[in-house]
C-alpha cells in the first residue's frame, strides 16, 4: 500500500543505504556488475540484495509510473473488467505481464502511468479488490 513508503532526507539514512543507491546507479550507468559495484562502493553484496528493491533515488516525474501486483480468477472477462476499471480512474496502462493461470489463478503485474488517476492509490486499491474475480491487488512500487 502506499502507506508504506516515505520520503525522507538523506541525511537520517544510513550509511549503507546511500551507499546501495550509488551502487544501483553503477549498475545502471556503467554497466557494472553486482559485485564490482559493491566493491567500488564498499558494501557487501548481501547488503546490497537486502535494501535494493526498497531504496531509490525519485526521478524527475514523481509519482507517476506504479506497478500493481494482483491475483485473478481465470474467468472470461475479469481482466477486461479490470483494464476498463484503471482506465476509467485516469490510470493509463504501460504494461501487462500475465503468467499461464494456474488452478483457475491467474497472476498479473501492470505497470500504470498514475499522473492523472482520479482517486488516491489507497482508494483505488479497495475498489479494485472489490471488482468480481479479482483476488488482490497490492502496490510493488512507485516511481
Amino acid at each position: 500500500m502506499i502507506k508504506d513508503f516515505l520520503v525522507v532526507h538523506k541525511d537520517i539514512v544510513p550509511k549503507n543505504v546511500l551507499l546501495v543507491i550509488d551502487a544501483q546507479k553503477l549498475i545502471n550507468e556503467e554497466h557494472l556488475s553486482v559485485s564490482d559495484a559493491c566493491k567500488k562502493v564498499d558494501i557487501s553484496r548481501g547488503t546490497f540484495y537486502k535494501y535494493k528493491d526498497l531504496v531509490f533515488m525519485p526521478s524527475i516525474e514523481v509519482g507517476k509510473k506504479a506497478i500493481f501486483s494482483f491475483v485473478l480468477e481465470n474467468k472470461k472477462g475479469v481482466l477486461s473488467n479490470l483494464l476498463n476499471n484503471i482506465a476509467s480512474h485516469g490510470g493509463n496502462i504501460l504494461s501487462i505481464n500475465q503468467e499461464m493461470p494456474i488452478n483457475g489463478i491467474a497472476f498479473v503485474t501492470i505497470t500504470i502511468d498514475v499522473i492523472d488517476a482520479t482517486s488516491e492509490l489507497d482508494a483505488f486499491i479497495s475498489m479494485i479488490t472489490k471488482l468480481d474475480g479479482v483476488r488482490s491487488a497490492k502496490l510493488l512500487t512507485i516511481e
